[in-house]
């Protein structure tokens, strides 16, 4: 069954190839709802409860209530509550995303993106969301984006291939190419009053008003993620949800 979902899988590819021969015949999505919805932070609350989640994967990414793993070939998605109860939702095996990650065919930008964008599908119950990733995917010429850019408004930056840019909106639309400030992918996470930077084995929190650092010890950290007044870190171990609170 593995091998036949394979198959379709390559024929699908096959087929967005030869009709994305040149990205000058694609103009975009003609979309009116918002697919992609960069993350807001604030963590300047002194006081940090740590929630341990017993899962593990090779890559997360997070939006309001949801958060999606990546590990072993197959997207499981999760919602979680104020005390970070986890509920399974979805889980993907099969899908164009899946099969380009497996061959290393599309870099970290775009994969965060597009986990952002099936995570918001979920989220406001598009029934089809597993057809309608596939379909912006395709639209965006996924196979051509070299790099990608976010912007502090987000604006999202593709270069393709042929070296040409597109300036797509949050409904994923090509917009004009105005110059924005782009969102630095940093270990440092910056908030009003205080700096949290995140290192392999812990994290060092400094108080703007204060010279001195809090640290805290956390093991082999793969990545962080950050939403309202929440950091995620992905460790070998695990998932650890820290509430910066008042």
């Amino acid at each position: 069954m593995q091998i036949k979902l394979e198959e379709a899988l390559q024929q699908e590819y096959d087929g967005y190839l030869n009709n994305c021969k040149d990205i000058s015949c694609n103009a975009g999505l003609n979309n009116s709802t918002i697919c992609f919805v960069p993350n807001q932070h604030d963590l300047s609350g002194e006081k940090v409860e740590v929630f341990n989640i017993d899962l593990t994967a090779d890559e997360m990414c997070l939006v309001d209530g949801y958060f999606l793993l990546y590990r072993n070939g197959a997207i499981r998605i999760y919602r979680y509550d104020t005390k970070f109860k986890c509920v399974k939702v979805r889980k993907i095996e099969s899908h164009l995303l899946i099969f380009l990650i497996k061959r290393g065919r599309i870099n970290k930008q775009c994969r965060f993106l597009f986990y952002n964008v099936l995570l918001n599908l979920i989220k406001s119950n598009e029934k089809k969301y597993d057809q309608k990733l596939n379909d912006i995917m395709c639209s965006m010429c996924v196979d051509w984006i070299t790099s990608i850019k976010f912007g502090m408004n987000g604006e999202i930056l593709c270069v393709y291939r042929n070296r040409e840019s597109r300036v797509f909106n949050a409904k994923l639309q090509v917009i004009s190419s105005t110059g924005f400030s782009f969102v630095k992918d940093s270990n440092v996470v910056e908030s009003r009053e205080q700096t949290v930077t995140v290192k392999k084995n812990g994290l060092e929190i400094t108080r703007k008003d204060r010279s001195f650092k809090n640290v805290l010890a956390i093991n082999e950290i793969k990545q962080h993620s950050a939403i309202a007044d929440i950091l995620f870190l992905l460790t070998n171990n695990g998932i650890k949800a820290l509430r910066f609170g008042k």
